[in-house]
């Protein structure tokens, strides 16, 4: 069985999704299954699947409802221990990213994460720290999905990705993930290289909204503390700092 399950979805980014393609085949590490979930997309995108077929074990071709419906089709498709999504334009980092990775995973970590560099190898770097809490997660997102490989039984367990949610889904898992006490472990690597336009480029206003809602619905004790408690008294703070 697959170590490693790699989930990419694409709609309409045939050129990204090559990219993509082409930084799976050269891995070193080579005991992976790959997964292509394209949501019927119009541009040569089915070309691009069909010329590397060799490479992908599975792929479906079908319209979706969003790009997490997607993703949840992909990790539902999975068999590997851990499932990475190296959405289409996103590429990894180098060729020894998955020998590197199974090297130094612990296998009673839940959800390993280290770091991305926006858009090129020289593009700022996102290196998240080592430890965090659940209280620390809920205004912002420590780790990027990019650079995170997950459990396929964690996301059976909380359900995968709500796809109500347009923006933070991902961050949705993270957070119903660590109520569920799950094991962190952080890798000094460079996972991916990540394209810099992305679904959650998109205004403070509206990422916050769908956080406050994801917390009032899911997770209202926290939510009434964040909101009565710790916001307050960092505005605090930042008032007794000017």
């Amino acid at each position: 069985m697959a170590f490693f399950s790699i989930i990419t979805i694409n709609y309409n980014n045939s050129f990204g999704l090559k990219k993509t393609i082409e930084s799976v085949a050269i891995q070193s590490y080579v005991n992976y299954e790959f997964i292509i979930i394209d949501g019927a997309s119009t541009d040569d995108s089915v070309s691009v699947i069909n010329q590397f077929h060799h490479i992908i074990t599975k792929s479906l071709i079908e319209s979706d409802t969003g790009v997490y419906n997607a993703m949840n089709k992909g990790w539902k498709q999975a068999i590997g221990s851990y499932c990475i999504f190296l959405n289409s334009g996103d590429v990894f980092a180098d060729k020894d990213v998955l020998k590197n990775t199974y090297a130094l995973i612990d296998p009673s970590s839940d959800i390993i994460y280290g770091c991305h560099l926006c858009g090129s190898t020289d593009g700022a770097r996102w290196n998240p720290k080592k430890d965090f809490k659940f209280r620390e997660i809920m205004n912002h997102t420590p780790i990027s999905h990019q650079a995170t490989f997950i459990k396929i039984s964690v996301l059976e367990n909380i359900g995968g990705f709500k796809e109500q949610y347009k923006i933070i889904a991902d961050w949705g898992v993270l957070l119903d993930s660590m109520r569920m006490h799950t094991r962190l472990q952080k890798i000094s690597l460079d996972i991916c290289i990540a394209e810099v336009a992305g679904i959650s480029n998109v205004s403070d206003q509206e990422v916050m909204k769908e956080r406050s809602l994801y917390l009032l619905r899911h997770h209202f004790i926290a939510f009434f503390l964040n909101k009565y408690v710790v916001l307050p008294l960092i505005s605090l703070r930042k008032k007794i700092l000017c």
